[in-house]
Parts: C-alpha cells; structure tokens; sequence
C-alpha cells in the first residue's frame, strides 16, 4: 500500500475513535490488538489488512466498504468521510491483495 492510502486510513480511524471518545487502548481493547498496534496504524507506519480493517469497522458499528476505481478517475488513495462505512480506495494495492479481497468478497 502507498503512504498515502496508510495515511488516509490513519486520519480516518483516529478520527472516528475521537469521534467515539475512545482512546487508542479503548480501540484496541474493541478491535482484538494491542494498544501499540493502533499507534502504529494511527501514525501509518503499518500496513493494515482487510481483516484488521474490518474488525476495527464493526467496533464503530460501520461495515467496511472497499471501492475498486479505475486509475484515471483517481489519481490517489482516499477515504470517504461522507459514507456510512469505512470507504478505502485500493487501485494501488498490490495484485495479491486485490485477489485476496475479491475472494473475500465473494465467500
């Protein structure tokens, strides 16, 4: 994943956990990982996968909506603050992780 989709994903969970008045080990404590685990993804220096992601989506009541786009209608990554779920655009995931999301999808 770029930096930039990690950064997306940062801002967007810190935001709603804010939003939540939680704090990051009130997050971890929902999510199933350690308090050090959502620093990590806060400051986006982790590369976070489709399960972490979906786990942290359910601890805020929201599903996590994944939005293949074709690469000349965005140029970048970006989260979706208007949407019900937690919107990432992956086009600049790397191919096994586009396979792995579109088995996920489907099962």
């Amino acid at each position: 994943m770029t930096d930039t989709l990690n950064e997306s994903i940062a801002s967007k969970v810190k935001s709603l956990r804010k939003k939540k008045g939680w704090t990051q080990s009130d997050l971890a404590s929902h999510v199933g990982t350690s308090q050090r685990a959502i620093v990590r993804l806060e400051k986006g220096e982790t590369e976070p996968n489709v399960a972490t992601l979906k786990k942290i989506a359910l601890a805020f009541g929201l599903k996590l909506a994944i939005d293949f786009q074709d690469k000349s209608v965005s140029k970048q990554p970006h989260c979706e603050h208007d949407l019900p779920g937690l919107q990432v655009s992956v086009d600049s995931v790397k191919e096994t992780m586009k396979e792995t999301i579109a088995m996920l999808l489907t099962s």
